[in-house]
């Protein structure tokens, strides 16, 4: 930590707190991802976990938040990420009441490009939700298993001026049948994300 100044804690979770953080020697702002070693998941082996941040160090991608670097102490791994800063997919829903359809077919492009380059990984990240994706201003063998299945129906009174061939695309990737569901590449390849 002798290069990082830690600042305030931007989220915190069961697992570890993320920091806003300062790399000293050159004044970049980062965010490092604390990860106490008491509280990793007994499968989380020290090899496990450095398969993970292995595999994170490979991925590059403009929608994720690059890891930049990592160390470890004796009670604790620092993952030193890119800092992410800007409004919320939620955020932006909420300040406006709804996305239009063109700008909600845009960022599920962003979103499906960036889980298709996590399976390509074998990696499949189960907590996508509009509260964790940030718009930025700057193993899992299973590539069909992306677990947003849920119930749900398309109430006129939310659903009546948006597309059918957007509604095709929400039903073909929440389809509780995984063979018939879309992966993030099939995805990428509806109508509705390929022809905007």
């Amino acid at each position: 930590m002798e290069f990082y100044q830690l600042g305030d804690i931007q989220t915190k979770s069961v697992s570890g707190n993320v920091h806003e953080a300062v790399f000293t020697l050159t004044g970049q702002q980062v965010a490092i991802k604390v990860l106490a070693k008491s509280t990793l998941d007994a499968a989380d082996t020290e090899e496990v976990v450095l398969s993970k941040i292995d595999t994170m160090l490979k991925l590059d991608h403009p929608h994720f938040a690059k890891l930049l670097d990592w160390f470890e102490a004796n009670d604790k791994y620092y993952l030193v990420f890119q800092l992410c800063t800007g409004k919320t997919l939620f955020d932006k829903i909420r300040d406006h009441g709804q996305l239009a359809e063109a700008d909600a077919s845009k960022y599920m492009q962003g979103i499906f490009q960036a889980v298709a380059q996590l399976h390509q990984h074998g990696i499949m990240h189960h907590k996508l939700n509009p509260r964790k994706l940030v718009i930025l201003h700057q193993k899992y063998s299973n590539t069909k298993a992306m677990a947003w299945q849920q119930i749900y129906d398309f109430d006129d009174r939310y659903w009546k001026d948006v597309s059918d061939q957007a509604k095709d695309f929400i039903r073909s990737c929440m389809c509780g049948d995984p063979e018939k569901r879309l992966t993030a590449e099939q995805a990428l390849e509806h109508p509705w994300l390929s022809s905007k």
